[in-house]
């Protein structure tokens, strides 16, 4: 197939014919596609900055999309403009033509600051384009019910399976000592000490979660009846309850802890909460494993992300960027991936 590219025409999302839209999501993104379109404007970021995620078109046709998450970054007292790039699709027929990269450094000229998760595929496009990689992300997962992921079994009637999960049978566990509270109806005790143990990150580049942040990502979050949080004194760990693919998945989709035995005491009793409430999977997004040793232990199956980013260079340098830490699930779309 030859494309014409002077046919090819870049739109914003919000400047296509919406059913089309719909129909695009429902062809590419399967599974995700009704939650991405009910609450686009939501996931993206879009009243942050006005960024749009952007589509390629030929002949009225949508044949790619690239997503957009924006966000903050801090650097020395000041905030600077970013995006996460998510939800890239060139339709199957029009891939090796060049196009995936146009749309690319098309995306990329919209904000300064470039952050994204890849899969392996995508990783040499981006450093071809000049994104540097970070290399200390990691997902880390502890699976508390096997049964679940064994093909034959896994259909099986759910209370023949949570009863047969002998995890919890031999599972030595600590006390039960704290319960999770509903973030929708804590919103404004889970807002006060996030926004206060905010204000104590310190660090040459970091994600900025001031009071908008927070407004948009936590408080209008369309999902928030599923949200809870573990705290301690002033350390919570917020989790995102998912039933999945006939598993109940525990996400901790961010973690604010005033130091390293809090969170380890908060994560023991996530697990011992999750076994008693037969949950089947604790999952979790961390660049500071390696350090906290104590919680790599507790979440035992663990294999890297590919986290990338790039700068116009105007602003933020590059290998500035790859210094930036403290990223969790909740700052892009990983925690909203299994979510319909």
């Amino acid at each position: 197939m030859k494309i014409d590219f002077k046919k090819i025409v870049i739109k914003k999302y919000s400047k296509v014919d919406q059913n089309s839209l719909f129909q695009f999501y429902k062809n590419t993104f399967l599974l995700r596609h009704k939650t991405i379109f009910k609450y686009r404007n939501w996931i993206y970021g879009v009243n942050l900055f006005g960024f749009e995620p952007i589509l390629l078109l030929i002949e009225k046709k949508i044949i790619g999309h690239a997503g957009m998450i924006s966000n903050k970054i801090k650097r020395k007292g000041k905030n600077y403009k970013s995006t996460w790039f998510v939800d890239f699709k060139i339709l199957d027929n029009y891939r090796g033509m060049g196009l995936g990269t146009l749309l690319s450094k098309e995306w990329m000229k919209i904000s300064p600051h470039h952050l994204a998760i890849t899969n392996n595929n995508s990783l040499n496009v981006f450093k071809k384009l000049g994104w540097k990689e970070k290399f200390d992300h990691e997902r880390a997962a502890l699976i508390l019910n096997p049964l679940k992921w064994v093909p034959i079994v896994k259909k099986t009637d759910e209370r023949i399976l949570e009863f047969f999960n002998f995890y919890k049978y031999t599972k030595k566990k600590d006390n039960l000592k704290c319960k999770p509270y509903k973030v929708k109806t804590n919103i404004n005790v889970l807002k006060k000490i996030f926004l206060e143990n905010e204000k104590l990150k310190v660090g040459e580049v970091i994600i900025n979660r001031d009071e908008e942040w927070f407004n948009w990502r936590i408080k209008e979050c369309p999902f928030i009846n599923n949200y809870y949080f573990f705290s301690k004194g002033n350390s919570f760990i917020v989790v995102n309850l998912i039933k999945h693919d006939y598993k109940k998945r525990v996400n901790i989709i961010y973690t604010s802890c005033l130091d390293l035995d809090s969170e380890i005491y908060l994560s023991r009793q996530i697990v011992n909460w999750s076994i008693e409430n037969n949950l089947d999977i604790i999952w979790l997004n961390s660049d500071d494993l390696k350090r906290k040793k104590e919680i790599s232990k507790l979440f035992s199956y663990k294999r890297k992300i590919n986290f990338v980013c790039n700068s116009n260079e105007k602003f933020i340098k590059t290998r500035e960027l790859t210094k930036i830490f403290n990223i969790h699930a909740i700052d892009t779309d990983s925690e909203i991936l299994y979510v319909r």
